[in-house]
């Protein structure tokens, strides 16, 4: 069986998946593939079944059924993080980063909007000026210490499970 999705190709043999079934499956399907006039990625492709996979800047756990932070992008926030008088410059490229681990990170999504209030505050009243240095307040320091503690054993599961309660409204 191939499934195709826009750029990923996926095939199913009904055989005993062994290394030795899936390079024959793959043996088998690329002629067809290079015939049709589809270009074959083998830097981006994975011929060997795996349980972790990095993908696009997630690290993929089919095991535990996680997403995490890959081993760069937590070195990136950190090094990021323990700035506390700091330049709009630097605050929003900290919650650029942020906000690019939010779908990698399960409760950082409550950690993150004082230090994006804060930014958008001090860009007002610097008229625009990115270079304009600020300070953090309490709230906003406290997001930063939650991310400092977190970041290293961030993770969010793939699916949370059937919902144990459904509500519905007249609307």
């Amino acid at each position: 069986m191939v499934i195709s999705m826009l750029d990923t190709l996926m095939t199913r043999t009904f055989r005993v998946v062994t290394l030795k079934n899936v390079c024959f499956t793959f043996q088998t399907h690329r002629p067809f593939l290079q015939d049709w006039g589809l270009s074959l990625m083998w830097k981006k492709s994975c011929f060997i079944p795996a349980q972790q996979i990095t993908f696009l800047g997630f690290v993929l756990h089919s095991v535990s059924m996680t997403i995490a932070l890959t081993e760069d992008k937590k070195a990136n926030c950190k090094a990021l993080l323990p700035k506390t008088n700091t330049t709009i410059t630097e605050l929003t490229q900290l919650v650029g980063t942020l906000v690019s681990c939010l779908p990698r990170v399960q409760f950082g999504k409550f950690h993150y909007r004082n230090l994006e209030i804060k930014k958008n505050v001090a860009l007002r009243k610097r008229k625009g000026n990115y270079e304009a240095q600020l300070t953090l307040s309490s709230s906003a320091k406290d997001e930063l210490t939650w991310w400092i503690e977190n970041v290293d054993k961030a993770f969010n599961p793939i699916s949370h499970g059937n919902p144990t309660i459904e509500l519905r409204t007249d609307a």
